[in-house]
């Protein structure tokens, strides 16, 4: 009745609605995947082919960091771009969506409860926003410095002839176990802050769960009928994993920031003395 559906008392009618809402869930759920993976796809393949281009045609590029650095923009930092933009934006946007729709319907089964949600969500995403920002300076460096061990292992794969020509094979492992040891040290406070906030989320939104459960147990407190408790409760668990998304957004979007401030970063030392060929990464 509140989405304006009324439906005559019959099994049938309930029935070709539920299958006809499945079949409409099906295909939009088909529809909104298909189309946010391929601009993902589409802005990575832009970005990579623009990036490819003007390594081509600015060789000094090249030889101001090494042939294994350069190819990260091509991995992880593109990844991260195309996440950046699938689930940091498009799928931010629909999990909000649904959050208001479903927040509609929560303050329909009552009202006090539902503003309660509703306030308790913005809440866990700055909590998130300001963790987040304090994460990253450690990621920042804990990618840098994966990136200059990627970097190690490539070059010296290339010298492998000479280095087991020379007998460096044992120094040349110390030397990696060096380096991968820093890597270790510098992503192990980003591993730290992100492993508490993932749990911090859960137990927040649980902890709520039996407060709102330990105010419909006691009439004195708060006044909803048995129906509407269940439909509430209900509907708060589908909820969950939505607002989970919301919350952890920061964590999609931090990477992705990163690597657009890098590829900014890099365009500018591209074209240092060629202001008249911007670098522009664009939808095709």
């Amino acid at each position: 009745m509140w989405m304006g559906i009324e439906l005559p008392g019959n099994l049938t009618s309930f029935f070709f609605l539920f299958f006809g809402t499945v079949a409409v869930k099906f295909l939009c759920s088909f529809l909104e995947k298909y189309t946010t993976s391929r601009a993902g796809m589409l802005y990575a393949a832009k970005a990579r082919k623009d990036y490819f281009q003007y390594l081509l045609h600015q060789p000094e590029a090249v030889k101001m960091k090494s042939p294994a650095r350069q190819l990260i923009w091509f991995s992880s930092e593109l990844k991260s771009i195309q996440r950046y933009l699938e689930k940091g934006i498009i799928g931010f946007a629909r999990d909000m969506l649904y959050f208001f729709i479903c927040c509609y319907l929560l303050l329909q089964f009552h009202i006090l409860l539902g503003m309660v949600i509703a306030a308790s969500v913005p809440l866990l995403w700055l909590i998130s926003k300001w963790s987040h920002r304090r994460l990253k300076t450690p990621t920042q460096k804990g990618r840098n410095a994966f990136a200059g061990l990627l970097s190690f292992i490539s070059r010296r794969l290339h010298q492998i002839e000479k280095i087991q020509a020379d007998n460096n094979s044992y120094k040349t492992t110390a030397r990696f176990i060096q380096r991968q040891a820093k890597v270790i040290a510098q992503q192990q406070q980003m591993l730290t802050g992100k492993a508490l906030l993932r749990s911090v989320v859960p137990a927040v939104l649980y902890c709520l769960l039996g407060l709102i459960l330990l105010l419909i147990a006691n009439p004195a407190l708060l006044t909803i009928s048995g129906a509407d408790a269940v439909g509430f409760i209900l509907l708060l668990l589908n909820l969950f994993g939505v607002i989970r998304r919301i919350v952890k957004v920061e964590s999609i979007r931090m990477p992705g920031r990163m690597s657009l401030e890098k590829m900014e970063k890099a365009h500018q030392e591209l074209l240092h003395g060629h202001r008249n060929q911007p670098f522009v990464v664009q939808m095709s």
